[in-house]
């Protein structure tokens, strides 16, 4: 994934307040095991992570079959 140029008109991110964020995420405890910087980092990470959540819960009853006592 390109990384838009610092005066690009069509980067969603501020690189001041990104960097900002970084140096911050330092003081975070526990620290964050992701990070995303900016609306548009946030909207497709959830989105994927959206996806990957209706895939596991399409398959919960047949993982759930396999416990030696099914509990659904």
């Amino acid at each position: 994934m390109a990384v838009p140029a610092a005066d690009n008109a069509d980067a969603t991110s501020d690189v001041d307040k990104v960097a900002a964020a970084i140096i911050a995420s330092a003081d975070i405890a526990p620290a964050p095991k992701r990070l995303a910087l900016g609306s548009d980092a946030y909207a497709q990470i959830k989105a994927a992570l959206t996806d990957r959540l209706s895939a596991l819960n399409a398959t919960k009853e047949l993982s759930f079959a396999t416990d030696k006592t099914a509990q659904v």
